[in-house]
């Protein structure tokens, strides 16, 4: 019984000690030259939404999209997606970066699939997810020269 016991109890401390790694490894923000990847995801800082590259559970397997989506959901929820119209083939080379003229851009190899068609001449851009699912590009003070 005492080993069973043990057992249990060393169970729950692995699983939560990989939970926790699993939760430092994810960010709130992506800042410029950083990208998102096929397995990376930014996560609200506390823990309820995520902005990551998925795969609808209905339609083309071979597709992804960059949403936001609840993270702890036990179905994928997907509020909102960048690149509707334009998915980045699963095969492929694909990412979202913030680009050095302040840009989110869905990249599958070199061709841009989505962007927000926006720049800013202030540097240090920054994205962040808040915790009401809302995804900011976040412009720094003008850079001197």
């Amino acid at each position: 019984m005492a080993h069973a016991a043990t057992t249990a109890a060393a169970l729950f401390f692995f699983f939560f000690l990989l939970h926790a790694a699993v939760r430092a490894d994810a960010a709130a923000t992506l800042s410029q030259g950083q990208s998102l990847g096929a397995n990376d995801r930014l996560v609200s800082p506390g823990g309820t939404f995520a902005l990551a590259f998925f795969t609808p559970t209905e339609g083309d397997p071979s597709r992804r999209y960059l949403g936001v989506m609840y993270a702890r959901a036990k179905e994928q929820t997907v509020p909102w997606v960048a690149n509707r119209d334009a998915p980045v083939s699963a095969s492929s080379a694909y990412s979202a970066a913030v680009t050095a003229s302040g840009e989110l851009r869905v990249m599958e190899g070199d061709r841009v699939a989505w962007s927000t068609n926006t720049s800013s001449p202030l540097g240090n851009v920054t994205l962040a997810i808040a915790d009401n699912g809302n995804i900011q590009l976040t412009a720094g003070r003008r850079r001197r020269r």
